[in-house]
This record gives C-alpha cells, sequence and structure tokens, in this order.
C-alpha cells in the first residue's frame, strides 16, 4: 500500500497495489498529427491521488468502446465491488476488471517483452503497464532500494523513426497533460521493470 506522498516503500509493501503518491510536471507531450486522435484523451489527469489504475482504463473503454465516461462513476463502481480504495489504489490483480464489467476482453500478463508489447499495439489492442513514475521522472532513482511499481499508464505507441532514439507514448494519467507524453526507451524500460513487465491488454470480444 502507499501511505504518504513521497515515501518509498520496501518492494514487499507496494508490489500490489498501482496508485500514484507523487506527481510530477511536464510540458512533453505528443503531436497529436502523429497519432490517432482516438487515443488522445481529452482530460488526462486522474482526478485522485491513488486512481491511475481507473484513469487508465477509462481511456482504453472510451477507446474501445467509442463513448464518454465519467471517471468518478468508474471509481464508484470499483469502490463497491472491492477493486479500488481510495487510500492505496488498485490491486494489480483487479486492473482490468471495469473494462471486463464494460464487456472488453482483457488479458494480464508478467514478463512481456519490448516486441510482444509492439505486437500487442499493432494489432489494436488497448495497453495497460505498471511502473514506477519516480523512475520515468528520473531513470537514476531505480537504483534506489525498494523501487517497484506504483503507478499505472497506458502504452499508446512506439516511434521507432529514430533507432538511435526510440520513443515510448504514453498517457499518463499521474501527470498534468500527460495525454501522449514521451519517454526514451531505456527510461521506460526501467520505469516498466519495476512490475515485472506487467501488462494488462484489452480488445473487443
Amino acid at each position: 500500500y502507499y501511505p504518504c506522498p513521497g515515501r518509498i516503500q520496501h518492494t514487499h509493501l507496494v508490489q500490489h497495489i498501482f496508485g500514484t503518491d507523487f506527481l510530477y510536471n511536464t510540458n512533453q507531450c505528443i503531436d497529436n498529427n502523429n497519432r490517432k486522435k482516438s487515443q488522445i484523451p481529452k482530460r488526462s489527469h486522474q482526478t485522485e491521488q491513488n486512481s491511475c489504475a481507473v484513469a487508465c482504463q477509462e481511456f482504453v473503454a472510451e477507446q474501445l468502446l467509442d463513448r464518454e465516461f465519467s471517471e468518478q462513476e468508474l471509481i464508484q463502481l470499483a469502490t463497491e465491488r472491492g477493486w479500488y480504495d481510495p487510500a492505496t489504489g488498485t490491486p494489480v490483480a483487479d486492473v482490468g476488471n471495469i473494462l471486463e464489467e464494460l464487456g472488453l476482453e482483457v488479458e494480464r500478463q508478467n514478463g512481456v517483452t519490448l516486441a510482444e508489447l509492439a505486437e500487442m499495439l499493432d494489432n489494436g489492442e488497448k495497453v495497460i503497464v505498471g511502473v514506477n513514475n519516480m523512475v520515468l521522472a528520473n531513470p537514476a532513482m531505480a537504483n534506489l532500494p525498494g523501487m517497484s511499481a506504483n503507478h499505472a499508464v497506458q502504452v499508446i505507441g512506439i516511434d521507432g523513426t529514430d533507432p538511435d532514439n526510440i520513443q515510448i507514448i504514453l498517457n499518463d494519467p499521474g501527470v498534468e497533460n500527460g495525454q501522449g507524453i514521451r519517454h526514451d526507451l531505456s527510461t521506460f524500460m526501467t520505469a516498466w521493470s519495476t512490475s515485472g513487465n506487467y501488462t494488462v491488454s484489452a480488445d473487443k470480444e
């Protein structure tokens, strides 16, 4: 569980929950001409401190079902079903439950490779991954003890235009203006590795 903001917790205490207790600001954003507008949410920032996984499921649901959802309504649903706790976030095993409730097909996997992630995206699947958001902000943080996944983001693309500077494109609900935010491959892979490359993919049945 994630107690107070900014505290670094030991791995065994936090590995089962996706919430965020550290938000950072950035001006990085994607040129919408490079991505389908349907993958860029109108609003990206999560409405509660630990609702990142709910927000990501909202993004995915809107993209696959072509309709708008209220994060607050989804939070209420998840809270009533025991899938979300405002104080601690979403248990890893429950990420995707909202999407299944909405009739979407969901697959959860550990140890996903970059090639497998790219294949999911190529197949039109929507992908949520577990990361550590402090590592996304500063990859050197990965060297600190106890840095485990504490955050969920949606991966919407991989830009390999420059093979020497591959970019991973995310919708990050923990960042102001996080729609289509870009991270270099090394930073993303380091942050993703904190979850054991945990991935939730969704598609229409």
